[in-house]
Parts: structure tokens; C-alpha cells; sequence
């Protein structure tokens, strides 16, 4: 049986879950480590998640969920994606942006767990339709140009966090400013 998608506010299962796939990677996590960050009972987390399968799609569910929470009160405009993005850079941002490469890197080895594939088609439908809205002239290139540039500094960031968060913001809004300037006429995507 798989876990279901959470909802709730606060998962303090999910987020140890989260937290221990950034800080240690996808073999640092198990049921015992989840109990054992949060003080809880051996077996706690296993009570809930009988396999470690249930544990990985039900925190992929949670930063689904999360990302969905951080979404809200989004504008559709180069300023507004760009201020999203930045999030992604916060020490929070950073902790789900490690997490969820781990999830990522566990899928491309695991076909059958399709979750991180449904969440970026999901993820990837979304930035299309703001790029639409934001008046791109091919807004699923512009979409996927962008999650590429994103991902790309966030792992770059990962490794050699050099980059000044100002120049960071710079590249990242002249970026949307081109794909968003092409639907005017000029350098058409």
C-alpha cells in the first residue's frame, strides 16, 4: 500500500524525512533515523510507512506539497518568477532543492517510482502556463529554459556557493527578460 499524499500543515515524520535526505543522502535515511531525529519510540516511523518505498513517495508527496504552499500568492511576471526562484536559494530552498536531487537520483534508478517524474511534468506544466501568461511566444521552451537555468545555478550553488545572491538575481530576471522580450518581436524563441 502506498502512503498517502499529506496535507497537513505540519508532518514532522515527513519533514525528518526531508531534512535526513539533504543532510545524508538517500542512504542515510531509514525509519530508525527519522525516530531517532525526533525523539520518538523506535518503530514510530515504520508504524506509519511499513517500507522504506511508502517513506520516499510520501516525502515526495510532502515537498509537492510544500512547493505547492510556497507558490501561493504567486504574480505571473518576470519580477514575481524571479523572487520564487530566489527562495529556492534560501538555506529552507537549499535543504528541498538537496532532498529533492536525492529523490530525483533514486527515480533514474528506480522506473517504477514515477512520483519525481509526475512532479516535474506537474512543476513543468505550471512554469509553461506562467510563461504563457507572462507573455512569452513559446512558452514551453521558455519554461524549460528556465528550470534549466534554475537547476543549473542550484546545483552550481551546491557546490561552489560563490555566486552573490544580487548577481544571482541579476542573471536570473535577464534571463526571463529575454524569453519574455522574444514574444515582442525580437529574438523569437
Amino acid at each position: 500500500m502506498e502512503a498517502l499524499p499529506t496535507h497537513d500543515q505540519n508532518d514532522p515524520l515527513l519533514d525528518a524525512a526531508i531534512a535526513r535526505l539533504a543532510t545524508h543522502g538517500f542512504t542515510g535515511l531509514s525509519h530508525a533515523a527519522v525516530d531517532e531525529a525526533l525523539g520518538l519510540a523506535a518503530g514510530t516511523t515504520l508504524s506509519r510507512y511499513a517500507t522504506m518505498r511508502e517513506l520516499l513517495e510520501a516525502a515526495a508527496y510532502r515537498m509537492v506539497f510544500l512547493d505547492a504552499l510556497q507558490l501561493n500568492g504567486f504574480r505571473p511576471s518576470a519580477a514575481g518568477i524571479a523572487a520564487v526562484i530566489e527562495r529556492r536559494f534560501s538555506p529552507e530552498g537549499r535543504k528541498h532543492f538537496l532532498a529533492r536531487l536525492e529523490l530525483i537520483l533514486y527515480a533514474a534508478r528506480n522506473p517504477d517510482f514515477v512520483t519525481m517524474h509526475w512532479a516535474r511534468d506537474m512543476f513543468a506544466a505550471g512554469a509553461e502556463a506562467h510563461m504563457r501568461i507572462s507573455g512569452a511566444s513559446v512558452p514551453r521552451l521558455a519554461a524549460e529554459a528556465v528550470i534549466a537555468i534554475v537547476d543549473g545555478l542550484s546545483l552550481h550553488d551546491i557546490v561552489s556557493p560563490r555566486m552573490a545572491p544580487r548577481d544571482r538575481f541579476r542573471l536570473i530576471r535577464r534571463a526571463l527578460h529575454g524569453y519574455l522580450e522574444a514574444s515582442k518581436g525580437r529574438d523569437r524563441l
